[in-house]
């Protein structure tokens, strides 16, 4: 039984589709083995009396899978180590958990007691073992994260919002070992469309729900390699990037690329950058190469000088992507007028702005439909546009 004191709850299981895999479902049954998203905006109370697992023969008990990704749980009271679980199962060293701590998704060792976690069945398994070992200690609650993941030789891109509290991080490695493409070396990130800020490597290739990784690694540089990105952020609000590990690739440059933007970040300069993202979902590439590589890109990037692009979509209802260009670093104005040349709306106010590409949202669902003119000013140049909003 679920009790929340005035709270509405929502819970979710995960069907394992291509689309619309999250389910939701007043009459779920909990089973041995099985467990749930549950949202709750207050605390909340499970009460049941647990009735003790039913065991095969070998100590075993067998937890169906469907495949792609699966919530299981330890339905034991003693904690069960993810080790032990693939030597007896066969699975493969990039097989891991995934538990999400209310703020990130961490990679545990051990499986708690009747804590739910994320697995992804990549070898379309029927089902896995866990084994029950009656003279282990009873488990208890640990908020321990030890990671079943040795990342100390990659680097590791990570970014965070502190104002709803909430992080991610990838890693990229290099193995002689491994492959270009996907293999065992590779980690998939787990399915989390209820985070607000988040950082994965993207595959392209590789169908929906598999296309995500936290962990790529590559045979070699060369003379450059490129890791597409994908960045989910609050429009409109900072989100910081940092990277660490750089001295595991002391002897390339690394830079991140906004691909909408056109903008390169130098991180060996710049560890920690803050962005303001225009949109939720944002293309970004990790480019580790050589000076001649670096430079071939940088070329291609530079802005042709001091722009005010028409917005887009235009006409809009009610939001709108402001986007300009700048020869250096400036202090900027940015301000919508009507079109008797009345002040409506004042976007930016003499903040300064990096070289580069820039974008920002305009919402206009408080204005009425009409003409508005939106003007970019500094100390060097003004440039204005029309754009139309229609309700």
């Amino acid at each position: 039984m679920l009790d929340g004191v005035n709270s509405k709850i929502s819970i979710y299981d995960d069907n394992g589709n291509a689309q619309d895999y999250l389910i939701t479902n007043s009459s779920f049954k909990f089973t041995a083995g099985k467990a749930y998203w549950l949202i709750s905006s207050n605390a909340v109370n499970i009460n049941q009396q647990i009735t003790p697992v039913q065991l095969n023969s070998d100590n075993t008990v067998s937890i169906p899978l469907h495949s792609s990704w699966n919530l299981i749980s330890n339905p034991f009271e003693k904690n069960i180590t993810w080790q032990n679980v693939q030597n007896l199962n066969g699975l493969p060293a990039n097989s891991i958990l995934y538990y999400w701590n209310g703020s990130s998704f961490t990679n545990p060792t051990l499986l708690i007691p009747y804590q739910g976690y994320y697995f992804n069945n990549t070898e379309n398994r029927n089902e896995i073992k866990l084994h029950y070992e009656p003279h282990q200690a009873t488990g208890k609650i640990s908020k321990a994260e030890v990671s079943s993941i040795n990342t100390e030789n990659f680097l590791e891109l990570s970014v965070n919002d502190k104002k709803i509290k909430q992080a991610s991080s990838v890693f990229f490695g290099i193995d002689s070992l491994s492959k270009e493409g996907i293999d065992n070396y590779d980690y998939f990130a787990p399915p989390a469309d209820f985070q607000k800020v988040r950082i994965n490597i993207v595959r392209n290739e590789l169908s929906a729900r598999e296309r995500y990784l936290f962990i790529e690694q590559r045979p070699e540089i060369r003379v450059g390699q490129e890791f597409e990105l994908e960045i989910k952020a609050v429009p409109n609000e900072p989100v910081n990037v940092a990277a660490e590990g750089l001295e595991n690739l002391s002897k390339y440059n690394i830079y991140l690329l906004d691909e909408r933007l056109k903008n390169l970040y130098n991180l060996k300069e710049d560890r920690a950058i803050k962005l303001k993202l225009a949109h939720q979902y944002n293309n970004f590439k990790l480019i580790i190469g050589t000076d001649a590589y670096l430079n071939q890109i940088k070329q291609q990037l530079n802005p042709a000088g001091y722009q005010l692009y028409q917005n887009y979509p235009n006409p809009f209802n009610p939001t709108t992507i402001i986007r300009f260009s700048l020869l250096k670093q400036e202090n900027i104005s940015l301000k919508v007028y009507n079109i008797l040349g009345q002040l409506i709306r004042t976007l930016i106010e003499n903040q300064t702005f990096e070289t580069g590409n820039h974008e920002m949202e305009f919402n206009g669902s408080n204005l009425a439909s009409g003409v508005y003119i939106f003007r970019l000013e500094s100390a060097n140049f003004t440039r204005q546009r029309k754009m139309v909003l229609i309700k």
